[in-house]
Formats: structure tokens, sequence, C-alpha cells
């Protein structure tokens, strides 16, 4: 097992591609602290972790909302109080747009965004870098295929990817010397409630059923012509967290089924 004994955070790590990350950790032997702002959902994925024979004492839910500061210092502070080291920091939480506002282009939703998916990153990196040195661990960021495609319905998601993308650069150029990796995996689209808000229109209260229809009808731009699932992300994660990525720092994977090398103009030359 690559991890066993190895302590990783997961933030929004109790449902969709966070949970496929605690759950590929866990079946590693790693000792997993859960991060999300739901109990019931945490509760769940902590469940569904001990169903498959992790221990007890191998698994940490923490409830925090890591867009506030004092919540990321906690979330490193509670961890480091149970188990005293930090080997692996994934930065999944994140949001398309915040449910509470109407207006996908107002400066809150920007605000809203940025937060979350981008001060929270910095500031959980902050707190964790003093053990993460100790430990010589690896941070591993959640992105997006979007931080390179110009999207007119999710603008500052988007935006938000592509800060995301390059702080993954420079914090390897910043921390690589001192043992630390980092990297970033960019998913396309997969399987998850998640995804389904960022597809759908602000202010949509859809079904599960009619969620996965919406996420399907990208199927046709995917070359492999079907959805990713959160366990495939899962696996380029501990790929770059392990000893299999230990030459590797500073770059982002994209995991998309091949849609960045789509040929857009293929059916115009038939």
């Amino acid at each position: 097992m690559a991890f066993a004994g190895k302590v990783v955070i997961v933030t929004g790590g109790n449902s969709g591609i966070g949970k496929g990350i605690v759950l590929k950790f866990a079946g590693e032997g790693a000792i997993v602290v859960v991060v999300g702002r739901s109990d019931k959902t945490l509760e769940e994925t902590k469940n569904e972790v001990l169903g498959r024979k992790t221990k007890p004492e191998n698994i940490l839910l923490i409830k925090a909302d890591v867009s506030l500061k004092e919540e990321t210092h906690r979330v490193i502070e509670e961890t480091v109080k149970k188990y005293g080291r930090v080997d692996v920091l994934v930065n999944n939480a994140g949001i398309g747009n915040d449910p509470t506002l109407s207006d996908p282009f107002s400066i809150e939703n920007y605000d809203a965004i940025m937060n979350l998916n981008v001060r929270g990153v910095i500031n959980l990196c902050k707190a964790a870098t003093p053990y993460l040195l100790k430990s010589q661990g690896n941070i591993v960021n959640i992105s997006s295929i979007i931080s390179t495609i110009p999207s007119s319905h999710s603008q500052f998601y988007a935006v938000s990817k592509a800060a995301l993308d390059m702080y993954t650069k420079c914090l390897a150029s910043e921390l690589t010397p001192q043992g630390i990796r980092v990297n970033s995996v960019n998913p396309g689209a997969v399987l998850t409630a998640f995804m389904s808000r960022v597809v759908s229109k602000p202010g949509m209260d859809v079904s599960i059923e009619d969620s996965n229809k919406l996420i399907l009808g990208l199927v046709p731009t995917v070359p492999m012509k079907r959805c990713g699932e959160p366990s495939e992300i899962a696996d380029a994660v501990a790929f770059l967290a392990g000893p299999t990525g230990s030459y590797i720092s500073g770059i982002t994977i994209p995991v998309d089924g091949g849609v960045l090398i789509a040929d857009k103009y293929a059916e115009i030359f038939k």
C-alpha cells in the first residue's frame, strides 16, 4: 500500500470527486482527513470508508468552510493535533457559482468563487507548508480544463481555475527545491452533483436524474464518448501524490477524455 500511515487531507472530501479521492487513499492505507461543510455527507463518507475495512482511528471528519482563513488554519491544527503530521494536501473544495445569488455575473458571485477556489487554497497551502516540509510531502490541487477554455457561461469559475493553475506552478517553483512537490489535476466532464451545478443555469433546481442528463449532454464533445468517473480523477491524484510521481512537480494533468485535443473541425472536412 503506497500510502500506508500517510496523513492525507482532502477538502470537499464528502462528495463527488472529493469522495472518490478519499476512498482511493483510504484503500491505499492512508489516514484520511475529510473536510466538508455538511454533517450528513461527512458521516455518509465516513461510513463508506469504514465499510471498506479502514480502521475508525484512520479517518477524521472536520466540518469547515475553507473559504474562511481561520477555518483553513483550524483544519491543519486539528489534523496535526490528532496525527502529528501532514503528508498530502488535496485542495478539492470549490464552487462554480454561489447558489444563493441569482446573477452569475455579479461581483458578489466573483468574490464567493475566488474566496473558495483560490484564496482557500492559498490559505491551506500556507498553513500546511511547515508540516509538509517536515514530512517532505506534497500538494495536489484539483483544477479544471475550463482553466484553458473561454466560457461565456462560467466566466468567474474559469478565471478562478486559471488562477489556480498559475498558483500551482508558482508554488511549485517556490517549494520544490525544499522537497515539497506541487501539482494539479484538471478534470473534464465527470458525473457528479457539482458538475451538474456548473452546467445548469443559476437558480435551477434539478433532480439527480435531470442533472445527470445535463452532464451527459456534454458527451458529444468528448472524444472518448463518455463522462469520467470520480475514481478516474482519484487515480491521477494518487499517481501524483505517491512514489509514482516522485519526479514530477509544477504540472497540470488534464483528465478529460481527450477534450483538449478534440478536432473541432472534423465534421466540416468530412
